[in-house]
């Protein structure tokens, strides 16, 4: 019954997130750093281009800002640390965590160190 259930939630939710992927309002994310390069006025040139991700699928179940608990079972995002939102990322991506592996762990598996960090700073403490 619990494995039907989970199996459920994971296609209502793929479904939601597909959904919210086609939507032409894309959330970008940028680091810190790359902010910092941006506002210095000697702009070098060699320096990296703001990483973006695409957050809108995310939204779908966390809210825009990462407001709200995902299915009334996840924590709030915009409540975590960056680390902890890092490691939780991490551990989804390597098919471990909570009560919503199930569904994250298709969420993030695309994701790349470096836009897992992008996400922390954007939306962690």
């Amino acid at each position: 019954m619990i494995k039907q259930s989970l199996i459920v939630i994971a296609t209502l939710a793929f479904l939601n997130i597909s959904a919210l992927a086609a939507d032409t309002n894309d959330t970008k994310v940028e680091t810190n750093s790359t902010k910092q390069a941006e506002d210095n006025s000697t702009k070098k040139a060699d320096a990296k281009p703001a990483i973006e991700v695409n957050t809108a699928a995310c939204a779908g179940c966390h809210g825009k800002d990462f407001e709200k608990k995902a299915l009334n079972v996840s924590k709030i995002v915009k409540d975590m640390t960056k680390a902890d939102i890092i490691a939780s990322l991490k551990g989804y991506k390597e098919g471990k965590g909570g009560a919503m592996k199930a569904v994250m762990m298709g969420q993030v598996k695309a994701l790349t160190d470096e836009q897992m960090t992008a996400i922390a700073e954007k939306f962690g403490k």
